[in-house]
């Protein structure tokens, strides 16, 4: 995760996972077919390929981001978290509306999804601060 290096979310699409897993694996099967008899060859050939999945990881993730921005309003995207693995999902706002009437949708959507994110955030520090206090009064 340190070799990422994003300033977005680490979440990339499962077709985007697989393309970078078929990469590798193409990668690896070229390896070992190859003659690995030089000293110290084989873990170098590892460390490019290692350097290069997290490149093509990278990309994808960008890529993934930029593509949601191409739709007009909040979007979302199925995703896999790369810190744990779990299914997850990106959130984005898109900013591609191509009239002011998709403009003020998007806009609505977003207040929308801001009204209701600060509404579970509030709710979850109230629950979070009712629990913490019954916790510390016993």
């Amino acid at each position: 995760m340190k070799e990422l290096h994003l300033a977005i979310p680490a979440e990339i699409t499962r077709e985007k996972l697989n393309q970078v897993a078929n990469a590798v694996y193409k990668k690896m099967d070229q390896l070992y077919q190859g003659k690995m008899y030089f000293p110290g060859y084989f873990p170098n050939e590892l460390r490019a390929i290692f350097r290069e999945q997290v490149h093509l990881i990278q990309n994808a993730i960008i890529e993934s981001y930029i593509n949601c921005q191409r739709h007009c309003g909040v979007f979302q995207y199925e995703t896999i978290a790369c810190t744990n693995c779990t299914d997850s999902h990106v959130i984005c706002f898109g900013y591609n509306c191509e009239s002011p009437v998709q403009w003020e949708t998007a806009v609505q959507g977003l207040l929308q999804y801001m009204n209701m994110w600060h509404k579970q955030d509030t709710n979850t520090r109230h629950g979070l601060c009712h629990h913490t206090r019954a916790i510390t009064s016993r």
